[in-house]
Parts: C-alpha cells; structure tokens; sequence
C-alpha cells in the first residue's frame, strides 16, 4: 500500500479487501445513495464464498487452504486430466466460469460476465476521470477507471490490449495461441508460484495502483514492482493449463477495453470500442 505523500488521504479512498472482495469507496464527489448501491468489484484473483463442487458449474472438488500455499503445478499433478481451473474453481466465478467456458470451447459467455460486472461503474462519468501515469522505460497510458485500474494496466502490460479482439473472444485457438506466447516468458521466472502467492500480490498491487490513481500528482509513476506483478499474475494463470490458462484474461481484455489514440485506454461499455461478444 503507498503510503498518504501524495495528496490523498484514508478518508478520501480505502481499499479493503475481505474474503475475495475489493470494496472500493469515494467520500466527497460520488453520492452513491443516487445510484442506489455501493460497488462491489470482484478481482478474478481473489476469493468468493466457497460453492460446493460440482464440475458442470466449473467447481472439480473443494480446495484447502494448504493447497493454496503449494505450487500450482504441485496441486495439478495430483489430478491429472483435471483443468486447474475447475480444480481451483471453488475460489469464485473468476476460475469456475473460466473452467467452464474452457469446456465449452467459447470464451463469449466468459467475456459478457466481465461487461456486467464492469456495467456497475464504468458508465458512470463521475468515476471516470482521466489519469495519466508513468510507466517504467517512458511510456504514458491514460486510465479512467478508478475502481479498479488493476485491469487496465493487467490488460496493457500483458499485451492484450493490442490483439485482434473479434479472434480473442470468438476463436478459442486464437486465444490459446495468444496466452502460449504470454506464458512461455514466465514459466520459467515463476515456475512454482502458488495460488496464495498469486492472490495476495494482487492485493497489494491493486491497492498500490488505486492510490496512485486516486493521487494529486499529474503523472504518478508505476513502479517496475507493479508491473513485474502483473507478469506474476499472469504466470498463475499460465501455470493454471499448462501455458495456456491465461485464454479466459485474454477474452476479458478484448472485450473490456481497446487503445486510443495518445496511450488512452477506451472501454467498451461507454461506446468508445465496439462490442466483441
């Protein structure tokens, strides 16, 4: 978590993350009694309430807390012929839609869940401010989602806003293409990454990338810890099917958002990217 140097104080924003959920609050300008409801923001790397097992509904068996702490790939070698994501799928709808679509061969069921988690608050203008940050080597992205910007920069970092998104939600081999070249630069940097490690770092790292857009500086700096976070994020997902697991985040970026001119991200759900599911 950055610490309160830069303009912005506890009172103004708290990020607070309990049992999987990313509970995002703005005191002052966002009246959120008008809209009738808080938002909930579910990061895919974080726990849901545990569903029983059923492998239809993407859940394979119910998964410890122990096997959390083991190398994902330790787990998955104790199932063999199972998808990680299915063995992992009790840890919410982020790994059991995953599995299922996996299984279904389309990735466009898994790609809408996104717009309507997003539909929540990305339309919303009053939590849409463009902020522009540094990033490591010079480069400038402008993001406007200041709910949960981990995805932008996620997406961005990963390369996956910068793909063919019709191919990346509608051909899965597309897709698996897609996350065998993502995934084949991490196995080896994090070839025994567990699940735990992979959900507590998005904690922090979401956390940290929220002060810096919430901040009064023009230009925050993402650090190249941040970054090097997303590559860990990523890697998780690889290890989840063997360096393909990342296809389900690749569906999710492509209908997410595109890139504007000038390094602007663009979201779908406010018109500025065409639909892809």
């Amino acid at each position: 978590m950055a610490n309160a140097c830069c303009g912005i104080s506890p009172m103004h924003v708290r990020i607070l993350v309990l049992v999987g959920l990313a509970f995002v609050t703005h005191a002052a300008p966002f009246d959120f009694e008008d809209h009738g409801e808080l938002f909930f923001v579910q990061s895919r790397a974080h726990f849901q309430a545990r569903r029983a097992a059923s492998s239809e509904d993407g859940v394979c068996m119910q998964i410890e807390d122990v096997e959390l702490a083991r190398p994902i790939r330790d787990v998955l070698a104790e199932h063999p012929g199972e998808d990680g994501w299915c063995i992992f799928g009790a840890l919410g709808i982020w790994a059991s839609k995953c599995a299922v679509a996996r299984r279904s061969g389309s990735m466009v069921g898994f790609a809408a869940m996104g717009d309507a988690m997003y539909s929540r608050y990305l339309p919303v203008p009053k939590l849409m401010g463009p902020k522009r940050v540094q990033l490591p080597g010079g480069s400038q992205i402008t993001i406007r989602d200041h709910i949960y910007p981990f995805d932008d920069l996620y997406c961005y970092a990963m390369g996956w806003y910068g793909l063919d998104r019709y191919q990346a939600v509608h051909n899965i081999t597309y897709a698996e293409e897609v996350s065998k070249q993502s995934c084949g630069s991490l196995e080896k940097s994090y070839q025994n990454i567990s699940m735990k490690e992979m959900m507590d770092r998005a904690d922090s790292d979401a956390a940290e990338l929220a002060w810096k857009v919430w901040s009064a500086s023009p230009l925050p700096e993402v650090s190249q810890s941040l970054i090097d976070g997303m590559r860990l994020h990523a890697a998780a997902k690889c290890a989840l099917s063997n360096g393909h697991g990342a296809i389900c985040d690749v569906a999710n970026c492509a209908e997410r958002g595109c890139l504007l001119p000038e390094g602007t991200v663009g979201y779908t759900l406010r018109g500025e990217c065409a639909s892809v599911v």
